[in-house]
């Protein structure tokens, strides 16, 4: 079978154009601004990930378990979504979830995270909260997925859009 040259370059471009998700592993607590995030800091996960399928999942290894993260009340003006945020792969037997909890004063307001990209997964993060509000979600497709979301002054989810609750 004979290929002329203008195809197999397109099909060689075609193969190479493909992307490919990745999985971006978090590794600090430190550097959580969303504006100057550090290397290895989930706030740096979340800016590479937005957007992309991505997978996000925390190396237990070195965080320890159970597992704190604080989140600064800067990501309740930041956008984010398009990934999956898993705290169960690698998560050790018999460990509590994760914890991802708002660093503010209560009665301060703030929001853990604003999702307004679509198709963004939570799986098995325990959202605790500190003033403010847990999830707002404004975008379609999301799937929250074994999580807790609590103890926040204003609303632990406020959904304007489609949801999977699990």
């Amino acid at each position: 079978m004979k290929y002329s040259f203008p195809l197999l370059l397109i099909a060689i471009i075609l193969c190479f154009s493909k992307t490919f998700a990745t999985t971006h592993i978090v590794t600090t607590k430190a550097g959580n601004s969303p504006w100057s995030p550090g290397v290895g800091s989930l706030a740096k996960a979340i800016v590479d990930s937005k957007n992309t399928g991505d997978t996000i999942i925390f190396d237990y290894s070195i965080l320890g378990s159970p597992l704190t993260y604080p989140i600064p009340a800067t990501f309740s003006n930041f956008d984010i979504g398009g990934f999956t945020l898993d705290g169960l792969r690698g998560l050790p037997s018999n460990t509590a979830l994760t914890q991802i909890q708002l660093s503010t004063a209560p009665g301060n307001g703030g929001t853990v995270f604003r999702i307004t990209q679509n198709s963004t997964t939570l799986i098995g993060i325990d959202f605790v909260g500190n003033g403010g509000n847990g999830l707002i979600m404004t975008s379609s497709n999301n799937i929250v997925d074994s999580c807790y979301i609590h103890d926040f002054d204003m609303h632990g989810i406020n959904i304007s859009n489609t949801c999977l609750l699990y």
